[in-house]
C-alpha cells in the first residue's frame, strides 16, 4: 500500500532541517504517493522575540517577511519533476491560532494559493506547552482539568475561526503533560471534547492522525483512539495522516500504524487531500 504524509517541515522552519527538494527524493525513496509541506507560521506579536523567524537559503528572516512566496515558489519549480516519478508536491501550511490576529492570518491565507492549511493550538497564554523548554512554565500551578478547559476553550475558537481545513495534533497537550500530570491526562472527560467535535462538523473542518506522537514516547497517535472513537461516532472526518516529521529520516513515520488504527476503528482510507476552508477564505 502506498501512503500520504500531509504534514512535513522542511528546513524553512527553525526546528526543521532538510530541503524541498531532499524530503521529495525521500518520498520516492520510499514509495510515498504524495506529500504536503507544512512549515510553521507563528506570528502572536506575543512572542515575536522568540517565533518570529524562518530560514531561507540559509539566512534568518522575519516571518512577516516575502519566505512564503519563495516557499510556493520552490515547490512549485519541482512539482512536474516529481510528478513524473509518482509524488504529487503539495504546498500547505501550520498556523498556530491565536484569537487576536485572526484578520492577518485570514489575509496571509487569502493571498497565498495553499493547498491545505493546518491549524493548530501550539501556545496557552502565550507560551508553547509544545515545547518542552517552555511547557512546565504553563503547566505549573495548575490543574489537570484547568489546561483541559485552557485548551479546548482554545482549540474551539479556532475551530469556529474558519480559517483551517484540518486540526493538527488535536489532543497534542499530551506531548509533554502526559509527564506533568501522569495517566489521567489520557482521559479527557467526553463532555470537553465532544462540543469541539461537533463544531468540527458544523464548520467543516477535518482531523488529522499525527504519528509524532510515537517519537514522542506516547503508545497512541494524536488524537488517541478515546477521542477518535468519539469523532467517529459524530462524523468528523479524519481528512489526513501526517508525520510531524522535522528531519528528511522521519518522512512518511508510522504511517502504516495510522492506517492500520483507522480501519480497526471504521475509519476510511484518507485519500488525495480536499479543500474545505481554504476556498472559503478566498
Amino acid at each position: 500500500m502506498r501512503y500520504a504524509d500531509y504534514h512535513v517541515h522542511p528546513g524553512y522552519s527553525k526546528d526543521a532541517s532538510g530541503s524541498i527538494r531532499e524530503y521529495s527524493e525521500r518520498a520516492v525513496e520510499i514509495g510515498l504517493e504524495e506529500i504536503c509541506f507544512t512549515p510553521h507560521l507563528d506570528i502572536d506579536p506575543e512572542r515575536a522575540q522568540l517565533d518570529d523567524w524562518i530560514r531561507v537559503g540559509g539566512k534568518v528572516v522575519s516571518m512577516r517577511s516575502n519566505w512564503l512566496t519563495l516557499y510556493l515558489n520552490e515547490v512549485e519549480e519541482l512539482r512536474d519533476e516529481f510528478e513524473s516519478k509518482g509524488l504529487r508536491l503539495r504546498i500547505g501550511i501550520e498556523i498556530d491560532y491565536a484569537p487576536d490576529i485572526e484578520d492577518e492570518l485570514k489575509e496571509i491565507i487569502y493571498q497565498h494559493p495553499f493547498d491545505y492549511v493546518l491549524g493548530a493550538v501550539h501556545c496557552l497564554d502565550h507560551i508553547a506547552i509544545s515545547s518542552g523548554a517552555e511547557s512546565a512554565l504553563y503547566f505549573r500551578g495548575k490543574s489537570l482539568d484547568e489546561v483541559l478547559i485552557h485548551y479546548f476553550s482554545s482549540l474551539s475558537q479556532a475551530v469556529s475561526s474558519g480559517l483551517f481545513d484540518c486540526i493538527a495534533h488535536f489532543d497534542g497537550y499530551r506531548k509533554y503533560g502526559l509527564h506533568h500530570f501522569g495517566a489521567e491526562i489520557l482521559s479527557p472527560p467526553r463532555d470537553l471534547v465532544e462540543p469541539v467535535l461537533r463544531l468540527m462538523m458544523v464548520e467543516e473542518v477535518g482531523l488529522e492522525i499525527n504519528t509524532s506522537a510515537f517519537r514522542h514516547g506516547q503508545e497512541e497517535p494524536y488524537p488517541g483512539k478515546v477521542i477518535l472513537t468519539w469523532a467517529k461516532e459524530i462524523g468528523v472526518p479524519v481528512l489526513a495522516c501526517g508525520s510531524d516529521c522535522h528531519s528528511v529520516k522521519d518522512l512518511g513515520e508510522k504511517l502504516d500504524e495510522a492506517q492500520r488504527i483507522l480501519k480497526e476503528l471504521g475509519f476510511p482510507k484518507t485519500s488525495s487531500l480536499k479543500r474545505t476552508k481554504v476556498e472559503s477564505v478566498r
